[in-house]
């Protein structure tokens, strides 16, 4: 550490933790992160680490088409020499009732006023979506082609590293 102080202390090197980091120190703000282990060792080096847009609050689909909106560019944004293995392969929210198909039908209505690209499938486009998976018992899905995850190594590592040559401890 090159200070014995910070205006922020950080508990945790996961994604979110690097991400806060990052976010300060490009703000100027004296930061310190503090990891047990190392970056990427708990939960967020574990996860699929999955991206999206479907959510079915509007507050929350607005924060997830800001952040996806991010995504193609963050490599760039963070100067990070390994690729972050974007793959908009798409996420597929699968009904077995008609309670939830209807909920994925508001979701995806709310989803769609709010300019997000989410659509409705029948069994048979699911079909079409993932041509291996069982569709017995599916009444439908919603479905976004601009889902999907990264390698979730690399992207904690992006934001440690941006927030480092930035100041961050």
């Amino acid at each position: 550490m090159g200070r014995n102080t910070a205006d922020v202390a950080i508990i945790g090197g996961g994604v979110h933790g690097c991400s806060i980091a990052y976010h300060l120190a490009k703000r100027g703000v004296k930061t310190v992160l503090f990891e047990k282990d190392y970056i990427s060792s708990g939960s967020s080096g574990r996860s699929a680490a999955g991206l999206r847009y479907q959510f079915g609050t509007e507050v929350n689909c607005r924060l997830a088409k800001y952040n996806m909106e991010k995504i193609p560019h963050l490599q760039e944004e963070l100067e990070y020499k390994a690729d972050l293995e974007y793959d908009p392969a798409g996420y597929l929210w699968i009904a077995y009732s008609e309670s939830q198909l209807d909920q994925l039908k508001k979701n995806v209505a709310l989803q769609n006023s709010l300019g997000i690209d989410s659509v409705i499938l029948d069994p048979a486009g699911i079909k079409e979506v993932a041509p291996g998976l069982n569709v017995e018992g599916m009444l439908g899905a919603s479905f976004n082609q601009k889902d999907g995850h990264v390698n979730p190594h690399t992207m904690n590592f992006a934001y440690a590293d941006a927030a480092k040559r930035l100041g961050a401890d």
